[in-house]
């Protein structure tokens, strides 16, 4: 589906999908990715329409900063993927990138999601991605869209 397909999908609340939140993360910031890239952190987060509980800083592949975003709280993120159920993970890529070793990336380590949130809104996303375990419901229906930012031959469990 290209660009102008998933832009072309409407949005919806969450009630349209009978509070199922994997189903309303999947449809939203998955199926309608494209939708986001160039819009703020800020434009994201309204969207979602779900208080974000934690956040993670990663760069282990690109030398640069990613992050994702969750709707629940790490201890429960943690026993949600102990028990197999769905986390709701969304991954963000940043136009411009921080790089880790700038800075920028030091002030926002050891800082919760509101002041980390703070130093990020105005950012500009280049890409979305939506992580689906294996043991998910989801996973046989997303199995084949795989983003562009990963090498299939690469591509770590559950990111897709």
């Amino acid at each position: 589906m290209g660009l102008a397909a998933q832009c072309e999908l409407p949005y919806k609340p969450l009630s349209e999908f009978n509070k199922d939140t994997t189903a309303y993360i999947i449809y939203n910031f998955m199926d309608r990715a494209d939708c986001y890239r160039g819009k703020t952190l800020k434009e994201v987060t309204k969207d979602l329409g779900i208080p974000i509980k934690d956040y993670t800083r990663a760069d282990i592949q690109r030398g640069t900063l990613f992050g994702y975003i969750y709707i629940y709280d790490d201890i429960t993120v943690s026993r949600l993927i102990d028990n197999k159920k769905d986390y709701n993970a969304i991954k963000i890529y940043w136009e411009n990138p921080i790089n880790v070793e700038h800075s920028d990336y030091k002030r926002l380590r050891g800082i919760g999601w509101n002041k980390a949130y703070e130093y990020l809104k105005d950012m500009r996303i280049k890409e979305l991605e939506v992580s689906i375990p294996r043991y998910s419901k989801y996973y046989e229906k997303y199995k084949q869209k795989e983003t562009k930012s990963y090498d299939p031959n690469k591509r770590k469990e559950g990111v897709w």
